[in-house]
């Protein structure tokens, strides 16, 4: 079977099999819910049961598909590197990758993984754009080959230009860390150092590039793009359905004078952050913050309308920036939220 028949079997086995199969993605949406609603309330089953009993059903799924939903963008990015990886060749000589089908396929790959830069934590990123550079840059001197003579000359300037580049980045980093704390810096500068080390790395002599791609190297980049693309979708699905993250916003709870509210003997402050499951004439049900606990109150004993607050800013908050504000092309304001007091 020829690699564009495998690739196209592929995906539409997975097409007809999963997308077009109501009772498949009704497993799959009841079980992703239940394994976040699971984790959110730490693994005790009481509370597992209270959340489901007492949250909105829409609000729940609604709320956990748009918290999952940059590890589905990280999928729909490896989905489109996959395909296009399974067009590769896994022999020498024709790559193939001048018909129109490859070639739509490596425009979709890049297009998907370009949209990712403004949409998925930035080590994410890296994780499909490192292996698209590397098996990307062959083609396009087998693009230019017929130009050997003028590409050199252009090769070896761009290569000029690229280490004067990396001395001036390298340069501004470390006026930056002298002057001021600005760690964003340091991580566009060693962002960008990386990037030029790769570019020097794969834009070489146009014989010796396409000499050395041959069929083994080529059955690398394909096992390279599949893992790193697969891996990278896995672990981004995986840490969002396994994080404690709420899909409620978090909310300032404030206790009404002269009311109070008990959990297991102890009275909690007057002012706490928690999360809003139900809230009408008859009282409201409460998930906190810390400790995930489900609580219930009677009409009138929280003020109404509670402000959204968030919780405490984690200090692995810069592991899921976008590659765009990693490198100053969009803000990074932070939350406009205060902190929530916890209960």
């Amino acid at each position: 079977m020829a690699d564009n028949e495998q690739a196209k079997s592929f995906f539409e086995t997975f097409q007809h099999s999963v997308l077009t199969s109501v009772p498949a993605l009704s497993v799959l949406t009841f079980v992703l819910v239940a394994v976040k609603v699971f984790r959110v309330s730490g693994m005790e089953a009481s509370t597992t049961v209270a959340i489901v009993s007492m949250a909105n059903t829409v609000a729940l799924l609604k709320g956990v598909v748009l918290t999952l939903l940059p590890g589905f963008i990280a999928a729909v990015i490896a989905a489109a590197v996959w395909r296009w990886a399974e067009s590769l060749p896994v022999a020498g000589g024709e790559t193939g990758m001048t018909t129109a089908h490859a070639a739509g396929d490596l425009a979709l790959a890049w297009a998907m993984v370009t949209a990712g830069f403004f949409t998925i934590p930035w080590p994410v990123f890296l994780a499909f754009f490192l292996p698209m550079l590397v098996a990307s840059s062959p083609l396009a001197d087998q693009r230019l080959s017929s130009r050997k003579r003028r590409i050199v000359r252009m090769k070896r300037g761009l290569r000029i230009l690229a280490m004067g580049t990396g001395a001036f980045s390298i340069g501004y980093g470390v006026a930056w860390a002298a002057v001021a704390d600005t760690s964003s810096n340091w991580f566009w500068t060693i962002l960008l150092v990386l990037f030029l080390g790769l570019f020097l790395l794969a834009y070489r002599p146009v014989n010796q590039t396409l000499d050395a791609w041959d069929g083994m190297h080529w059955q690398r980049a394909r096992s390279t793009l599949r893992v790193f693309g697969a891996g990278a979708a896995a672990l981004m699905i995986g840490y969002l359905a396994l994080s404690q993250t709420v899909w409620l916003p978090l909310r300032l709870i404030e206790v009404q004078p002269g009311r109070a509210i008990e959990l297991n003997g102890r009275t909690l402050p007057e002012r706490f952050g928690a999360y809003v499951l139900t809230h009408d004439d008859k009282g409201a049900s409460l998930l906190l913050e810390a400790p995930r606990a489900v609580i219930q109150v009677g009409p009138e004993v929280i003020a109404p309308n509670p402000q959204i607050c968030i919780p405490e800013p984690s200090p692995l908050r810069r592991l899921f920036l976008r590659a765009s504000q990693i490198l100053h092309l969009e803000s990074d304001p932070g939350s406009p939220y205060p902190v929530c007091p916890q209960a």
